[in-house]
């Protein structure tokens, strides 16, 4: 079983680790990057878990790094986490998949609840893509005839 990951993507040293200070008394891992292209770089997005990320950063902002996680189809549940955040900013956010978008001074339950509820559906998805993916291997080595006999069954169709 895979244990998911939390990734904490900020420039500001401070409330990345406090963030991840708070996270990992709660029992979650933690890996923190202290910029977009750091996580780009170093991160496996393949692993379960989710992503808290900040909106302004140098270089490449939080906006900038969803949108190019969509681009690479990644599923990892993003968690904005801002000390800047407008109506209009989340808004848009959401719109493009975020999971939530909290402020920076927003309680640390808040934070944790979403983190939670991310991270829960990460792995949800992960458990699901894994099952479908031994079904798949299953039927792959599946002789010609049984995969006929299998599909006629999945038909409604006797499996003479």
């Amino acid at each position: 079983m895979t244990t998911p990951l939390v990734r904490i993507v900020d420039d500001d040293a401070d409330a990345r680790s406090s963030s991840s200070f708070f996270l990992s008394m709660m029992g979650l891992e933690i890996k923190e990057y202290e910029s977009a292209q750091r996580f780009l770089d170093e991160d496996d997005m393949n692993r379960p878990g989710c992503i808290i990320l900040d909106v302004r950063m140098p270089d490449m902002t939080g906006m900038e790094l969803q949108v190019k996680l969509n681009q690479k189809n990644c599923r990892l549940p993003i968690i904005f986490l801002s000390g800047h955040g407008e109506l209009d900013m989340a808004v848009h956010a959401l719109k493009r998949g975020a999971s939530d978008f909290l402020q920076k001074s927003a309680k640390p339950e808040r934070l944790l609840a979403a983190v939670k509820k991310a991270v829960t559906a990460s792995m949800e998805e992960f458990e699901s893509d894994s099952e479908i993916d031994n079904l798949r291997k299953i039927y792959d080595s599946l002789t010609p005839r049984e995969k006929e006999v299998v599909l006629g069954v999945a038909k409604g169709e006797l499996n003479k």
